[in-house]
């Protein structure tokens, strides 16, 4: 895509760049794809692994789509500035300046009220944020009849007042033997 104009000699240059990531982002979303595909879980102490690469990889393919969206809207602008008369250009550079230097100008006023918005939630009184989360705590229904069996003997019972000295197997047995129940260890 050589320029015969000089200024459009750099949206040329952002042109075939912005090409050349589109042509990088498909690569890594194909081979990102073609990873996935041959997850194979070949046990079932290996399915955690394969579940936290599914999720690794999916979330790179995301990454890379939502990449490339915002590349292809930047590319297709820069399309529509090319087709600008000379006179046109200049004018949306000049737009493009002002929008930037007004842009900077807000920036330390925004940060500025950012700041005192976050001293002011710091100063609230803590304990209205208590009475708050008191409030909107959900409602103790429909719990299952051996979790309330066992908070009641957690804070009832004088056998299990040690609990919290003796080994987290032992307890749990002792816990399950007051049940009723016992633990399935090979968990």
């Amino acid at each position: 895509m050589a320029s015969i104009r000089p200024d459009l000699a750099a949206i040329d240059a952002a042109l075939a760049k912005g090409a050349w990531w589109a042509r990088l982002f498909r690569d890594l979303a194909d081979r990102g794809m073609r990873r996935a595909e041959a997850l194979v879980v070949e046990n079932r102490k290996g399915l955690r692994q394969v579940v936290d690469n599914v999720d690794r990889i999916a979330r790179a393919v995301r990454l890379i789509v939502v990449a490339v969206m915002r590349l292809r809207g930047f590319l297709e602008r820069l399309t529509q500035l090319r087709k600008l008369s000379p006179g046109d250009l200049a004018a949306a550079r000049a737009r493009a300046k002002a929008k930037a230097e007004e842009d900077a100008a807000t920036r330390p006023t925004a940060r500025d009220k950012a700041s005192a918005r976050r001293e002011a939630r710091a100063a609230e009184n803590p304990e209205r944020v208590v009475d708050l989360i008191e409030r909107e705590k959900p409602a103790r229904r429909g719990r299952d009849p051996l979790v309330e069996a066992l908070d009641e003997r957690l804070a009832v019972d004088p056998a299990l007042v040690e609990v919290d000295d003796l080994p987290l197997r032992l307890t749990a047995m002792r816990i399950g033997a007051d049940l009723g129940t016992t633990a399935n260890w090979s968990r």
